[in-house]
This record gives structure tokens, C-alpha cells and sequence, in this order.
């Protein structure tokens, strides 16, 4: 699983981190983690997940991605400030900065209803929706 620069900043780290450390700590810091919309079957964040990071594109995801918007810039189709910062990312994409396909884990910690990572692995806590309280340690994360 790797981490973007952002990712690791978010959780504490320098952004050219080596992923094994980072992935080290998130696995201490989410072990017993409960997303409660498994409990809830509902997300009780609801708007504030946009908050969060996405959950990462695969590589395949951002070619075509990255094709379309060669495409809208070729039409025109964009206002100025829009042009130049489609233009940015364009000429800055690299395939390579994307993973071929994602874990499942890594799916797992996406919200099914918005896209992004849930505010749960960022910041757990011993609560639960339920009356039992998760057996974790408290970490606060940001």
C-alpha cells in the first residue's frame, strides 16, 4: 500500500517518508478500527467525509483520466483559470505515481457513499454506535 505525500503529511509524517514506516504506524493506529457505517448502515459523518482525502485512483483510472482531460483542453472547453491548472496537471502526470490496482484494505477504508477516506482511521476513538466500547488505545492522529 502506498502512502501519497498528502496521506502522510495528514498522519504526521514528511512527505518523502519511506511507505514502510508510515504503514507501520497506520496499521498500530487503525488495528481495531470499526467504521461505523458497518454498524449503522449509514454514514453519520455525512458531508464532513469531503474533508478527507479520496481514496487513491488506480493507474489505469488517471490514463483515462488524464486522456480526458487532453481531450477537453484540445475542444477548449474550459475557462481560463481552469485551462491553466488542467494544463499543470497534464503536463505533470506520471503513471508511475499511481498504484496498478488497490488493496483491498485500502478499499475497505474508502466511504461507499462519497469516495473519501473515512474520518474513523484518522481519528478512532473507543466509542461505538452500539452500547460495547471498542478495546482500543486512544491515538489521537491530527
Amino acid at each position: 500500500m502506498g502512502f501519497s505525500p498528502g496521506i502522510k503529511v495528514l498522519l504526521g509524517f514528511a512527505p518523502d517518508t519511506d511507505d514502510k514506516i508510515v504503514k507501520k504506524d497506520w496499521d498500530r493506529r487503525t488495528k481495531q478500527v470499526c467504521k461505523p457505517c458497518w454498524e449503522l448502515k449509514y454514514c453519520p459523518y455525512g458531508p464532513l467525509v469531503e474533508q478527507f482525502p479520496l481514496v487513491p485512483s488506480t493507474r489505469q483510472e488517471t490514463l483515462e483520466h488524464n486522456e480526458f482531460l487532453k481531450k477537453q483542453l484540445a475542444k477548449g472547453v474550459y475557462d481560463e483559470q481552469r485551462r491553466k491548472f488542467f494544463e499543470e496537471e497534464v503536463k505533470n502526470f506520471n503513471p508511475r505515481d499511481y498504484p496498478e490496482k488497490l488493496s483491498q484494505e485500502q478499499l475497505e477504508r474508502g466511504c461507499t457513499k462519497y469516495g473519501h477516506m473515512c474520518p474513523v482511521f484518522f481519528l478512532n476513538e473507543p466509542f461505538t454506535e452500539t452500547k460495547e466500547r471498542r478495546k482500543i488505545r486512544k491515538v489521537y492522529t491530527l
